[in-house]
């Protein structure tokens, strides 16, 4: 992706325009590529570019958040486990004192 910027800022400096230069590198999104020629034919290319970023930035947050509620069930259950054993670790010898004695 490194070498990718450069080109495209090599590209530019050469006198491409952004939307040629942005359409050659296959790594980019093209929606990304797309927004690019919209903003850059309208004369807003930073401010359709702003609101990419803006809406990408949304869509990571909300994905993780899905994410820490799909997996939250999961960790509560490994918590379960963990103190539960611990539970049964220190009242078990408890128990078997008991009939011993009793």
């Amino acid at each position: 992706m490194k070498f990718c910027r450069h080109l495209s800022v090599f590209n530019v400096a050469s006198g491409e325009s952004v939307t040629d230069s942005f359409s050659s590198i296959d790594e980019l999104p093209l929606v990304f590529r797309d927004l690019a020629a919209v903003g850059d034919a309208s004369g807003d290319l930073s401010g359709v570019l702003g609101r990419y970023a803006k809406d990408t930035e949304e869509d990571i947050k909300r994905d993780g958040e899905d994410f820490a509620k799909a997996i939250e069930p999961y960790l509560i259950l490994g918590l379960v486990v963990i103190v539960g054993t611990a539970v049964i670790a220190l009242y078990l010898p408890i128990f078997q004192l008991v009939t011993i004695v009793g």
